[in-house]
């Protein structure tokens, strides 16, 4: 599997949802994580399907309102997305990278 990359923008809050996935399912294999805000998932919907026909990338485009559905443990939206890397890194899904 390639190393993983994510990739996230910022924006406000809204009740949306992108891709219907569990996103505590160990069996999730990407190459690349798109995490949005509702209001920008259509926008980002080419820049997905050019990772995945272009570059071959398993790529999944997740809003920050399905993170906090699956993910609401904690108080703010930043912990909830930790707590989803933490949940893909401790199930060997991503992988840290050197800056060297």
């Amino acid at each position: 599997m390639k190393g993983i990359t994510f990739f996230l923008l910022l924006g406000t809050f809204s009740s949306l949802h992108s891709q219907p996935v569990t996103l505590r399912d160990t069996t999730n294999q990407y190459d690349y994580i798109m995490i949005t805000v509702p209001e920008f998932v259509n926008a980002c919907e080419p820049f997905r399907q050019h990772k995945e026909t272009v570059r071959d990338f398993r790529t999944l485009l997740v809003d920050i309102n399905q993170i906090a559905a699956e993910f609401d443990s904690s108080f703010t939206r930043q912990e909830n997305v930790r707590d989803l890397l933490v949940t893909l890194a401790l199930s060997g899904k991503i992988q840290g990278r050197s800056s060297s």
